[in-house]
């Protein structure tokens, strides 16, 4: 595997407020080279464990860019919404997950993120009809191609 040499992080985030620990790696990730004028890109989401709760995942967002804005850095900040639920989601959870419900997470998600000046990159569309059976199990193919979709946005936006 070839490397960029540029440094990334994986920082889990299952709930907010996230854990001491998390907060913490990412407080002292920022506080590294204060001065430098590199930008540090934040990319956020929440998968499925948060219930497709836009409470959850506002209050997410914030506490994310709380500890971003207090560090200095320039901080790009990129949320990325979840993949469709698939067509064959089980019936018990088409409507707490199924694709209704994450549309509209989405949207109001969205709607979140530009009131904070964050960008918003939804998987949704992109994901409604790939080969999944219940939203959860993709493959690489869909990995790549969402990989390359954060790539392009960072470049596009050019601020990562």
């Amino acid at each position: 595997m070839r490397t960029t040499g540029i440094p990334h992080f994986y920082l889990p985030v299952a709930s907010t407020p996230a854990s001491g620990d998390v907060t913490s790696q990412l407080a002292n990730l920022l506080s590294e080279n204060p001065h430098s004028w590199k930008p540090v890109a934040i990319i956020h989401s929440l998968g499925l464990g948060s219930h497709l709760s836009w409470m959850v995942a506002t209050e997410s967002m914030d506490e994310w860019l709380t500890i971003a804005d207090g560090s200095g850095r320039n901080t790009p900040y990129l949320w990325v919404g979840p993949n469709a639920a698939g067509h064959l989601k089980p019936p018990g959870l088409i409507v707490s997950e199924g694709n209704n419900a994450l549309w509209h997470y989405n949207v109001e998600v969205g709607k979140e993120a530009a009131k904070r000046g964050v960008e918003n990159l939804s998987m949704y569309n992109m994901t409604l009809q790939a080969g999944s059976w219940d939203g959860s199990h993709y493959g690489q193919g869909v990995e790549l191609v969402q990989a390359m979709m954060v790539s392009c946005s960072c470049c596009i936006l050019g601020k990562f």
